[in-house]
């Protein structure tokens, strides 16, 4: 039982981490523009894509390649969606009124 639960939690830190591989190059790209409010769409969509391969009862060996692949391919999809989010909605203007407010500087004499 217990290797059962460490054999599980590696999986799904691995898919997590392949989902990051995604993530990490949209928000380069994106000049890290809502980059950590993608950040746990990526992790959710590398877990849930990892995941639906073994569901779905592909749960051999090929199972395990076609399930590695499916974790960046998921985490790159709900990473895209969380970016359109973000632009579409205007969230960085939303979320700017929640951040600590920066002292105007007072005019020299």
């Amino acid at each position: 039982m217990p290797f059962d639960a460490i054999f599980l939690t590696l999986f799904f830190l691995t898919w997590c981490l392949l989902a990051l591989l995604p993530w990490i190059a949209l928000s380069v790209r994106r000049q890290a523009r809502g980059a950590i409010w993608a950040f746990p769409f990526a992790l959710v969509g590398g877990a849930a894509g990892g995941m639906l391969v073994p569901l779905l009862g592909l749960d051999n060996g090929v199972g395990v390649g076609v399930s590695m692949l499916t974790a960046p391919a998921g985490g790159a999809l709900l990473s895209a969606l969380a970016f359109l989010a973000w632009d579409r909605y205007t969230l960085g203007q939303r979320f700017a009124r929640l951040g600590l407010q920066q002292p105007t500087p007072s005019p020299r004499r």
